[in-house]
């Protein structure tokens, strides 16, 4: 199971483990990430799931919704349409037919089930492509496509496969969707930092620039004066 969040920043996130409580997803939420949530379950299950973590309002009615909030796989695909391209290696061949439909549905879409690892594929290449940035959490080869699409793959350090570890840029030990929250947390805390190093350095140097053009400007301006002088 993975869910996903957007420069948003998309984030598919794994939620077979205990650990995984609503008030992660509200902090997700409130750091600027969108969390969806992809699964192969029935589509009674998965409604059941994003509703104890807070993806799914409580009283959310799946017969009385109106919107593409919660999808199928399959009539995802039928709706947006699959393009295969013959010429890319196995696994990476499909690629969204009609975008206009992909941004309609992807502006209400919370959770996606009954699905496969080529909707997990699809999803993440047409976020991209509109500009985002995606991050997806897996355990399984099947997973494996998916993970190396993604702008950053997070395996599951417990239940993932091996395969699943070699291809992601990070590993969590204690399968806990916290430790995603904690991670993001700590790289914009980096980030920030360089960033205002940079500025200070930068800061540093236009002064240091300016003022030794203004010695320069200085030197040549009172040299002037003395050989007229002279």
């Amino acid at each position: 199971m993975s869910m996903m969040a957007s420069q948003k920043l998309w984030l598919y996130v794994n939620l077979s483990n205990k650990n995984f409580k609503i008030i992660l997803i509200i902090k997700g939420n409130m750091s600027g990430i969108t969390v969806r949530m992809v699964t192969s379950d029935s589509i009674e299950t998965a409604i059941s799931i994003a509703k104890d973590c807070g993806i799914l309002a409580q009283s959310y009615d799946f017969n009385e919704s109106n919107n593409f909030s919660v999808m199928e796989g399959k009539d995802f695909r039928q709706y947006v349409g699959v393009v295969h391209n013959p010429y890319k290696p196995k696994g990476e061949e499909l690629n969204i037919k009609d975008f206009m439909a992909f941004e309609e549905i992807i502006s209400d879409l919370r959770v996606l089930a009954r699905s496969t690892p080529e909707d997990k594929y699809l999803l993440i290449s047409g976020l991209k492509e509109l500009g985002n940035v995606v991050a997806l959490s897996g355990n399984g080869a099947d997973d494996v496509n998916a993970l190396r699409k993604a702008d950053v793959g997070f395996a599951m350090g417990i239940m993932g496969s091996d395969i699943a570890k070699d291809v992601s840029d990070v590993i969590l030990l204690d399968d806990n969707f916290g430790s995603i929250v904690n991670s993001i947390k700590w790289g914009r805390n980096i980030f920030d930092i360089v960033r205002k190093f940079l500025q200070l350095v930068l800061c540093i140097n236009l002064i240091f620039i300016g003022i030794t053009f203004l010695g320069i400007f200085f030197f040549f301006f009172f040299l002037n004066l003395f050989f007229k002088e002279v």
